[in-house]
């Protein structure tokens, strides 16, 4: 690069300089015998050399390249770095020396090196010359490497056996996987076997695989085997599988109708049509490409013979091996759970329930690793789940623990500065905040927050009305609590807080006073479900837009509960357990929030109220819960 910050005004060509040719594989491939320069005064002079350099100052080394650029550099940084040039630089200072001291006669003992070296590179680009020599003077990897190029960066590095640029631009794409390049960084880590690399690329994919093959510009190139591999894969994340699974292989086939059509009858059984519609399998039946194959007409008769019948494994498939797992019967791991604590089941209790929507079942662990509670709030923050005073039966708490999901261990954490059964807890902006609650004597408006850095609570501003068993959302940049028991009265009001002023707003009340309500957001939209007024418990519910501060009636669950709990899961709110006025129940209600229909799902292993309830979004071990 012909610039003063590479030393061309200083360092200009003379008939003094030593000139070669020479490719960057015997320049600057890394062949072991070299190491990174240890921490030290060597290594703490890099970036004063890589000054003088910019400033034209001692160099003694220029390389150009084809496309006409010239570079200039310290002959003994880049000999340090990269043996080749080492033995290249050693052989023209010997070859120079040797012509100069025969022409010279007995004075040839007095001969120096050459004043400069030329090289001329002729395999490798400007910017990936400069980018291999910046390399040797230290410069941060952050900076040489981008997803601009690190593409053309991992194919000079490779090439070179850079091992320290390559495994930057391992882990940088490791790092930048997106739906719209995954598909093209596992087909290079595939090609290049780059195993770590192969395994993320891949579990990135299938986990989104949604994403992937609507909007992937590369996911058509993907070969049957890959393909094949992908939806094979429990733990592909698509949230219903006729639009999913089935969609993708109809688009795959688009790339090469001609040669693809013939995989289909291969892919059919991947799809996991068991828990699938009337409509999802009619829908599969129309499609031309099903109607015009016949095998894969036999296929699907198949697929909805053991839908209908069930199937044995002593069933025979040996026709067609692909048959033979019946793949389409078994539910995928899902991607999200739904994690359940503790609760009120004859009293408080410790257990842990997960729910599975591919398989539709709640999983039961009884846990001995923490002490019941009961009437507790819960959030999550850095893949932590709080759980936040609450109740044993005896004590209330103002306790804290947290479950690491991943690595499944129980900690605790710093108390709260007063106890809080019936609390009401919310995330926002990284803080947790504890609102409300009773602490065995008196109810109360107070609220503080938690800080993780600090693992420390504070007190912020109370709220207007004291509220126990009340409920609360983050949504907006606010937090917004409703409802709740006075000790009095049961309230239908409502408030925000807003933490850049420390302060609590009144909105409009909702339609119903409730205790022991549950709130869930979505979108903007503030959700809120059962309770007790006062006299019974509730089975309505209703909505806060946020945007107008309104209040909206919504469809009614089927049975009236108070105390239950409420999560959002793929668009739909399940509300589980909880009690009906003379027992804790078991009940389980999803309601679909595009369509405003409640439907039954499937029931708690247990009969359960007061608990808390979150969803880990994407969890790293889903396996070990089902």
């Amino acid at each position: 690069m012909k610039a003063a910050g590479d030393g061309s005004e200083e360092m200009s060509p003379s008939n003094d300089a030593a000139t070669a040719t020479a490719s960057a594989q015997q320049l600057f491939s890394d062949d072991g015998r070299q190491s990174e320069f240890s921490p030290g005064a060597v290594a703490r002079s890099m970036p004063m050399l890589m000054a003088l350099r910019q400033a034209g100052h001692y160099c003694d080394v220029k390389f150009r390249t084809s496309d006409g650029a010239e570079l200039f550099a310290h002959r003994f940084v880049l000999a340090a770095r990269y043996a080749g040039c080492g033995a290249l630089f050693t052989e023209m200072c010997e070859a120079a020396e040797t012509r100069v001291g025969a022409e010279q006669g007995e004075q040839a003992s007095h001969v120096k090196s050459p004043p400069s070296i030329e090289v001329f590179v002729g395999d490798l680009s400007a910017k990936m010359l400069k980018l291999v020599v910046d390399h040797a003077y230290h410069v941060p990897l952050q900076e040489l490497v981008g997803t601009h190029n690190v593409f053309e960066v991992l194919e000079v590095a490779e090439a070179l056996s850079i091992s320290p640029l390559r495994d930057h631009c391992v882990k940088l794409l490791r790092e930048s996987l997106e739906p719209g390049n995954c598909v093209g960084i596992y087909q290079l880590a595939v090609r290049k076997g780059y195993w770590p690399l192969n395994h993320e690329a891949f579990r990135f994919m299938a986990r989104n695989f949604q994403g992937v093959w609507t909007t992937s510009p590369q996911f058509q190139s993907l070969t049957f085997e890959e393909l094949w591999n992908v939806l094979y894969d429990d733990e592909l994340h698509v949230t219903n599988e006729v639009e999913g699974s089935f969609g993708a292989i109809l688009k795959w086939i688009a790339g090469d109708p001609e040669v693809r059509r013939g995989f289909l009858s291969r892919l059919l059984p991947l799809v996991r049509f068991l828990f699938g519609s009337k409509a999802d399998m009619q829908k599969v039946e129309a499609e031309p490409l099903v109607r015009e194959d016949k095998k894969a007409l036999v296929v699907l008769n198949i697929i909805r013979w053991t839908l209908d019948r069930g199937a044995s494994d002593s069933e025979d498939w040996g026709f067609w091996p692909y048959l033979a797992d019946r793949r389409w019967l078994r539910p995928r791991i899902p991607k999200d759970v739904i994690f359940m604590f503790g609760g009120w089941t004859g009293g408080a209790t410790s257990n842990l329930l997960t729910y599975n929507c591919r398989s539709r079942r709640w999983g039961l662990h009884p846990n001995q690793d923490t002490p019941p509670r009961a009437y507790h709030g819960v959030a999550m923050l850095d893949g932590l789940m709080y759980f936040i005073g609450g109740f044993d039966g005896t004590n209330c708490y103002n306790s804290v623990v947290c479950l690491n999901v991943p690595e499944l261990k129980w900690t605790t954490k710093s108390n709260m500065h007063i106890s809080r059964c019936y609390v009401s807890v919310a995330l926002l902006r990284g803080y947790i905040y504890a609102m409300g609650g009773f602490d065995g004597e008196d109810r109360t408006s107070s609220c503080e927050r938690y800080d993780a850095s600090r693992n420390q609570w504070e007190f912020v501003a109370s709220m207007h009305d004291i509220r126990s068993d009340a409920s609360a959302v983050a949504v907006a940049g606010r937090i917004y609590v409703m409802g709740g028991f006075t000790g009095l009265d049961v309230l239908d009001t409502a408030e925000y807080y807003d933490p850049t002023t420390d302060a609590w707003t009144r909105v409009r009340s909702m339609w119903s006073p409730r205790s022991g309500l549950k709130a869930v957001v979505h979108g903007e939209d503030v959700y809120v479900m059962g309770g007790f007024d006062g006299d019974q418990r509730l089975n309505s519910a209703e909505r806060l837009d946020v945007r107008t501060g309104r209040w909206f009636q919504l469809p009614s669950m089927a049975f009236p509960r108070s105390n239950l709990v409420v999560v959002l899961l793929e668009g739909n709110i399940y509300a589980a357990g909880g009690f009906d006025g003379r027992t804790t129940v078991s009940l389980v209600e999803r309601y679909d929030i595009e369509a405003r229909q409640w439907h039954r799902a499937t029931d708690l292993n247990i009969t359960c109220s007061a608990a808390a309830a979150h969803v880990f979004h994407d969890v790293p071990n889903a396996r070990h819960w089902f």
